[in-house]
């Protein structure tokens, strides 16, 4: 569930394409901010961009993937 190899540096980065990505990475920062004393979140994601298949997905479902992935943080 990486992008793989023709994606060069980000070949491991997770795709976000699939759901149990996105309810791990959910769940991870959940943990965080529920374990640990913090002062908020931070989402970066222009240092490690590559999320979707670029090169292959639907760039418009891939847009809305993440606008969702974002709302549910509402919930944590």
């Amino acid at each position: 569930m990486t992008l793989g190899d023709e994606y060069l540096y980000y070949k491991g980065a997770y795709n976000y394409e699939y759901e149990e990505i996105r309810e791990k990475m959910l769940g991870y920062i959940k943990e965080q901010l529920t374990r640990y004393d913090v002062d908020g979140l931070e989402l970066d994601y222009s240092r490690e961009i590559q999320l979707f298949r670029y090169l292959t997905a639907d760039m418009d479902k891939c847009r809305n993937i993440m606008t969702e992935f974002v709302e549910n943080l509402i919930f944590i």
